[in-house]
């Protein structure tokens, strides 16, 4: 993740890495902290920042060999990352004083409804809590994540910023990230204060909530979340599978957007031609009389089969897709 660095933030830097790795000397950390921010020497990073600021990615590789050659193997790379990443977590705090880890104000798992001689101390707590390390590797995944996603100039009233933590979850265990809950968290507040961060304009969802509004596009939130299997090439629509419980089958036409789920009652001549034009029926299908324009009866057994054979299909995984329901 590219970072911004001035001679303020190299400062804000060092002073993080003198609280985490005290044995380190002086030094040695800030020769390590030049490597690892793409420059040869202290100095002459120094001599960079002098007229301005640096855009660089932080490369822990290069920060822990110049350590590990100085006796100091065990060091974390990852610790050159988080502070570098704190120096824009504690702008956006100063600049957004309503915003906690939780979110917008103050929230207490165990006890929602906190008194108002309580408020104070949760909210000084869960504002701490944003700069510890596994909340600043969440603010990392959310910049991440919220990159791909397309800029509008109006709200995006469909996701809050709650719906969105999840979807940037769920993008990053696609990419291979295991473990833990820790591993794979985004929490609200911290993708509330990555938005910030990368200039994105934020709302509160309502006066009370503490979820926010982001001006990103529903059609990019929808198309990077694990996208429904589409019809092969040439096929008016794909089968996506079955819920046998409930006697749901579900098929997604060509180039829409409602998956259409349907009931073996609801299996109509009207409703097959959601899926597909009458001549692809006919030519599967003829009719066996005139009462029908193609055989109603032995298309809903051959889709049954193959919804059958998709297997189950859980549209709520899908949450983004509108659904159509022929439930007859």
């Amino acid at each position: 993740m590219k970072i911004s660095v001035t001679r303020e933030a190299l400062e804000a830097i060092k002073a993080d890495l003198r609280r985490t790795l005290p044995e380190v000397k002086s030094s040695h950390r800030a020769e390590a902290i030049a490597r690892g921010l793409g420059c040869r020497t202290n100095a002459g990073m120094l001599a960079a920042l002098a007229n301005g600021r640096a855009e660089c990615v932080p490369n822990p590789d290069a920060f822990i060999t110049f350590l590990a050659e100085r006796g100091h193997a065990a060091v974390d790379g990852r610790a050159l990352v988080r502070a570098a990443l704190r120096v824009p977590i504690r702008s956006v705090m100063a600049a957004h004083e309503e915003l906690t880890y939780f979110g917008f104000g103050v929230y207490d798992y165990d006890h929602p409804s906190l008194s108002v001689d309580e408020w104070p101390r949760g909210y000084g707590a869960q504002r701490e809590e944003m700069l510890n390390d596994h909340p600043v590797d969440q603010f990392e995944r959310a910049c991440e994540y919220l990159s791909q996603l397309e800029v509008t100039g109006t709200f995006n009233r469909r996701h809050t910023s709650y719906n969105l933590k999840h979807a940037a979850e769920r993008f990053h265990r696609r990419r291979g990230i295991q473990g833990g809950p820790d591993r794979v968290c985004v929490s609200n507040g911290m993708l509330l204060v990555a938005a910030h961060h990368l200039g994105l304009r934020v709302r509160r969802t309502h006066r009370n909530s503490f979820t926010g509004q982001l001006n990103v596009s529903w059609d990019s939130v929808r198309n990077l979340d694990s996208p429904l299997p589409q019809p092969e090439d040439g096929q008016p629509f794909s089968v996506l599978g079955c819920d046998d419980e409930e006697m749901r089958y579900f098929f997604l036409p060509a180039g829409s957007k409602k998956v259409v789920s349907l009931r073996p009652r609801a299996f109509s001549p009207a409703n097959l031609l959601r899926l597909a034009p009458l001549d692809y029926w006919v030519g599967l299908f003829p009719p066996r009389n005139r009462q029908a324009p193609f055989d109603t009866r032995e298309a809903m057994v051959s889709l049954m089969i193959r919804a059958g054979d998709a297997g189950y299909f859980n549209p709520d995984k899908y949450w983004w897709f509108g659904q159509d329901q022929a439930s007859a």
